[in-house]
């Protein structure tokens, strides 16, 4: 078993976060079909989630999601974001 000692900042900064990407999926689960992409670009994934194009990449090649392309765009699934959030 790995201990890892974080600082009480470091720890509140971590739920503060999860409480944003929480509020995301509540605020888009709230939206209907038609109101929410379906497929949404690297950049309004990084936005929407707080995250970065290299944590994206990453979790790519970890095969935890999948990359759709449609002619030259790249484009991450809604719902598997979303499924990969609530994992986590």
């Amino acid at each position: 078993m790995e201990v890892i000692i974080i600082s009480k900042d470091e720890f509140l900064g971590m739920i503060e976060e999860n409480n944003k990407k929480l509020e995301t999926l509540i605020k888009e689960g709230k939206k209907t079909t038609k109101e929410r992409k379906e497929f949404l670009t690297t950049k309004e994934v990084c936005d929407m989630f707080n995250t970065s194009r290299q944590n994206l990449y990453n979790k790519q090649k970890e095969g935890a999601l999948s990359l759709y392309k449609f002619g030259n765009k790249k484009y991450y699934k809604y719902e598997e974001i979303r499924s990969l959030i609530l994992k986590n």
